[in-house]
């Protein structure tokens, strides 16, 4: 999915639609792979906003030193 994403030529959206896609296989990963799904709904409720939160302080700190350059 991703390859063939890649090939089209989508312009301003196509950070959008790779985070998407990103999100999706992260999070089969996390519920299948590492078998968060049998897991208590405390962790679960608990883990999304960690990552969340851990994301966009990622996605900010990269975007500023894009615009600093």
């Amino acid at each position: 999915m991703t390859v063939t994403v890649a090939g089209f030529n989508l312009q301003k959206i196509a950070i959008i639609v790779c985070l998407g896609i990103a999100a999706i296989k992260s999070t089969l990963v996390l519920f299948y792979f590492m078998h968060l799904r049998y897991e208590q709904r405390l962790v679960i409720k608990l883990l999304i906003p960690i990552v969340i939160a851990t994301l966009a302080i990622f996605i900010g700190l990269t975007f500023s030193d894009v615009i600093t350059r």
